[in-house]
């Protein structure tokens, strides 16, 4: 089966581990580094799919940064790194998200993929989703 565009789909993700550190005198900031495993729906195939995201958050929202993988059943995988914005949603445990993203390489049939776009999502207690539009060349 061959994809169009792996630069379209949508990751649906649960946290594994979370660690988050306190800003002496932060006014409620917080560094983090949080770990997720899912699926990458797209295209009628279904990817794993894990990432590594280091964040900067306060009550109002902050900055997140970090690389996904998908990995098909062919064995065919893609990198991406992605960067941008998380905005408090009115409740702890609830957060959106959106930025910009870029293929950092692929290996089977995605070898020398390349390609950008952007994503927007929500994490709620533990579970995220995130919808990736894109190009990929």
């Amino acid at each position: 089966m061959s994809i169009v565009n792996p630069a379209v789909g949508r990751h649906v993700v649960r946290v594994e581990w979370e660690k988050v550190i306190d800003i002496p005198n932060g006014n409620g900031r917080q560094l983090g580094q949080t770990y997720y495993r899912g699926l990458f729906f797209h295209e009628g195939e279904v990817a794993q799919a894990w990432a590594m995201e280091t964040f900067e958050r306060s009550p109002q929202g902050g900055t997140q940064k970090g690389l996904t993988i998908n990995t098909y059943a062919d064995g065919s995988s893609t990198v991406m790194s992605f960067w941008g914005n998380k905005t408090a949603l009115g409740e702890e445990a609830r957060n959106g998200f959106d930025g910009a993203w870029e293929f950092v390489n692929g290996t089977g049939r995605f070898e020398g993929v390349s390609g950008s776009g952007e994503y927007e999502g929500e994490a709620y207690d533990g579970i995220a989703y995130s919808n990736v539009v894109g190009n990929s060349r």
